[in-house]
């Protein structure tokens, strides 16, 4: 069993064309996009990157935890080549073609077509957009397709090298770690780590490829988040992992049937900033303001607070989001 997996540290979905882009040209995020499985509601759990890959390699959730409790935290490349899965991870910048990134994946892949009776993970990270270099959010729209051009053509050839692979084709994950980076709601700081968690900054890309499957080109509206990708490597790889209602499902679930839907609800965080959402409503709470309640689908930009719409929507949120922190013991 072999898996890849590319994460892209930044990646708007709305600029790629199989999320509904007709502005951009993505030719390989959108032929990728009909051989494996989309997932359309896929979140991170805020807009840190390093919280994101903190979660893809553990499995639980990064926000609510104390330093203390990331530390113990047990991520695969301290559980996996325990189990005989050779690991390895790239990280490099997509925007700059990224060739000294895409010959160190041939070389690896190469030693996996020498070593086809080993298991083997790649992990492959970029840049993807990148943030501006004179302010924090300064990054126009004709800048950040560009970056998202180089993504695809990057994508494009990491497709052609894991094509050319001889030995038995991997299970493939696409994904990103953190999504819009165009504009910001206001230009107060509370406003700012607020809008961290809104939408267009967490919703990110989920492409799954998985070698056999009779799903490729089917989509999935049910909620999944960055803390699913290692519980799926483990299922993948037919490592056991303990799942509870604070860590991650198997995507695989989903894909092969054995689940409709993997939970009720997701978890976003950042700094005294917490959101959580169903499939109908998104609540965001912060020190600073009172809680702010958007309708979904609907409201895609979360524009039109609809708290005093909904206040036992409100109140049913809120206890869900306190009961889930407490489970971390904050309170």
């Amino acid at each position: 069993m072999n898996a890849v997996i590319v994460s892209f540290e930044r990646m708007p979905l709305g600029l790629l064309g199989c999320y509904g882009s007709q502005h951009v040209q993505t030719p390989s995020f959108d032929q990728l996009a009909t051989e494996s499985i989309v997932f359309d509601q896929h979140f991170g759990e805020n807009f840190d990157p390093q919280a994101a890959q903190q979660a893809w390699w553990t499995g639980e959730y990064h926000f609510p935890r104390s330093g203390d409790q990331q530390v113990a935290s047990t991520n695969i490349f301290e559980t996996f080549p325990n189990r005989d899965i050779e690991m390895h991870l790239l990280d490099f910048n997509a925007s700059e073609s990224g060739e000294d990134g895409l010959r160190a994946a041939q070389t690896i892949f190469d030693g996996w077509n020498a070593s086809t009776d080993t298991q083997h993970l790649l992990g492959i990270q970029c840049t993807g957009t990148q943030l501006g270099a004179s302010t924090e959010w300064d990054v126009g729209v004709e800048q950040c397709a560009k970056q998202v051009v180089a993504c695809d053509a990057v994508l494009q050839s990491i497709l052609a090298q894991v094509a050319a692979l001889s030995c038995e084709p991997p299970l493939l994950i696409v994904t990103a770690a953190a999504g819009e980076i165009l504009f910001t709601r206001d230009s107060s700081t509370d406003a700012e780590q607020e809008s961290l968690l809104h939408e267009e900054r967490v919703h990110v890309p989920l492409i799954v490829r998985v070698p056999g499957s009779d799903q490729q080109g089917s989509r999935r509206q049910t909620l999944t988040q960055a803390i699913d990708i290692a519980p799926t490597l483990a299922d993948w790889f037919d490592i056991q992992f303990n799942e509870s209602e604070r860590t991650g499902k198997s995507l695989l679930l989903l894909i092969d049937g054995r689940a409709t839907a993997l939970r009720e609800r997701i978890f976003m965080g950042h700094a005294a900033t917490q959101a959580v959402r169903d499939a109908d409503f998104c609540l965001i709470r912060s020190e600073s303001a009172p809680p702010q309640l958007f309708l979904k689908p609907e409201d895609r930009y979360e524009q039109a607070d609809a708290a005093r719409e909904y206040p036992d929507v409100v109140d049913a949120m809120e206890s869900a989001l306190d009961e889930f922190l407490a489970g971390f013991g904050s309170p």
